[in-house]
């Protein structure tokens, strides 16, 4: 893909996506349906990548996909149609139904770029779409539009100290702030 890149003087967009809580998908359901989370985000993800493009798991819940001779707006349809329709898929285990969302990072590589660097810039990308709230899709030039609205976590995970996103404990301690009691201070010191 960079060879080619260079030789035609032609610009690939790469996008990196991860699968919002997904350590509460599997703590929550098991790591059975965690696999099937998996396997169906794969699916999703390889069913609407074009033809010339290349998808593969990256590490962990995250899948990485590139696309030659496509630019950032094209790639970020591409993405934003696969957030739509992975948020569109409901999950069931036993009586219990369950969504997911996914967060992505897209970053359009120059010929004078390396793949490494474009990894590592849709990497902080990505991440940049985590910490402004998940379920969204950002590149340089859009810095996260949401999708949907994010899959809210069921009230008994509220209390669990294993929460680690800093978007969860800055809910609340919004919530300890506005409740200013017990129950607040209670609620902020189990997560915190």
């Amino acid at each position: 893909i960079e060879s080619n890149s260079r030789r035609t003087n032609s610009v690939y967009s790469m996008c990196l996506g991860d699968i919002d809580d997904f350590k509460h998908v599997n703590d929550t359901y098991g790591h059975e349906v965690g696999d099937k989370v998996l396997r169906v985000v794969s699916d999703v993800i390889a069913g609407n990548v074009p033809s010339e493009g290349y998808v593969c798991r990256w590490g962990g819940e995250e899948i990485l996909f590139v696309v030659p001779n496509t630019d950032t707006e094209s790639c970020e349809k591409i993405a934003k149609s696969i957030c739509q329709k992975i948020h569109e898929c409901t999950f069931k285990e036993n009586s219990r139904s369950f969504n997911i969302s996914m967060t992505f990072g897209v970053y359009s590589v120059t010929p004078n770029e390396n793949y490494d660097e474009g990894i590592s810039k849709v990497d902080k990308l990505l991440y940049k779409g985590k910490n402004q709230g998940k379920n969204c899709v950002v590149s340089k030039q859009n810095q996260g539009s949401r999708v949907g609205k994010t899959p809210r976590l069921p009230f008994s995970c509220l209390f669990c100290r294993e929460i680690s996103s800093h978007v969860y404990r800055k809910a609340f301690l919004k919530t300890y702030k506005l409740l200013g009691n017990v129950l607040g201070l209670l609620v902020c010191r189990l997560i915190i």
